[in-house]
């Protein structure tokens, strides 16, 4: 059962910026890519002499700790099946990881409506394992989105044309992976999800995550609330008429699961359409 919609946005291991000029960039980039972080390090103080209140300088000494702080190492874990398998894990030296943070909030304190840099710190928050960090900035973002009206800016400060929806986007991608990881982030998914359908009701998208909360912790009559009032925002959601179908079947109203599922025999995507074709032949044949 899907409760997030598809995220368009991602931080990568180097966040975006944009140099002076694209020599200095060049170099930037070339230094970062082959490691060669002593004169990395010196290009950068070069810039800051020059262009100390750049945002831009900011995530470029971010990307630099960020990438210099990162180690790669074999471990061994226990896979699902039960064996035991060496795999590689990420680890960041503390002290580079310190400095990545500190380097970004001065870049956020320069540019608080870059929305890029706010993504960039909760990647990195989720790469530290520190979900409860990762959790307060997507909070600071929606706090943020009503002041700013959802006036983002991205990369070079390009102002976003659809504001809401790419914060959005960006947001569910992180609380998809919640859904991974729910013991240990089960009340940080209800918090922002309830922060979502305070802040912005009319908004489907808070409503389909708080449902997916309430899926997993086996609260269906919550679950059905919930969607039903995604639905009735937007009644052309194929993934919200999906799970209301999917909840149906739970609550084993399968006339009630058979309407839904019906709504979605005309839907425009065609991975919906074979999913309810499906369901309808399942619930048929009982």
């Amino acid at each position: 059962m899907r409760y997030v919609p598809f995220a368009v946005l991602m931080i990568l291991l180097v966040l975006p910026f944009r140099l002076m000029g694209d020599d200095y960039r060049a170099q930037y980039l070339n230094l970062l890519n082959n490691q060669q972080y002593e004169e990395l390090l010196t290009l950068l103080g070069q810039w800051e002499k020059m262009e100390p209140t750049n945002p831009e300088l900011y995530i470029a000494y971010f990307n630099y700790h960020f990438n210099r702080g990162r180690r790669l190492i074999q471990t061994m874990g226990q896979s699902p099946d039960g064996r035991h398998l060496v795999y590689t894990k990420r680890e960041y030296d503390p002290e580079h990881a310190k400095a990545a943070l500190r380097y970004i909030d001065t870049g956020l304190s320069l540019a608080p409506n870059r929305l890029d840099i706010h993504f960039g710190k909760v990647r990195l928050l989720a790469e530290l394992g520190d979900l409860k960090g990762q959790k307060e900035a997507i909070v600071t973002v929606l706090r943020l989105s009503i002041q700013n009206g959802n006036r983002w800016m991205w990369t070079s400060g390009i102002p976003l044309t659809e504001g809401e929806a790419s914060m959005f986007a960006g947001i569910e991608e992180y609380l998809g992976e919640w859904f991974d990881r729910f013991a240990e982030t089960g009340s940080y998914l209800k918090e922002v999800a309830e922060l979502e359908t305070s802040l912005y009701p009319k908004n489907p998208w808070g409503w389909n995550i708080l449902a997916g909360y309430y899926r997993e912790v086996g609260d269906l009559p919550q679950v059905l609330s919930s969607l039903l009032k995604a639905e009735a925002l937007d009644p052309t959601d194929g993934v919200v008429i999906a799970n209301i179908g999917q909840c149906y079947v739970m609550l084993r109203e399968n006339e009630k699961a058979l309407e839904y599922f019906k709504k979605l025999q005309t839907h425009p995507a065609p991975q919906l359409r074979q999913y309810a074709s499906e369901w309808i032949q399942n619930l048929k044949s009982k």
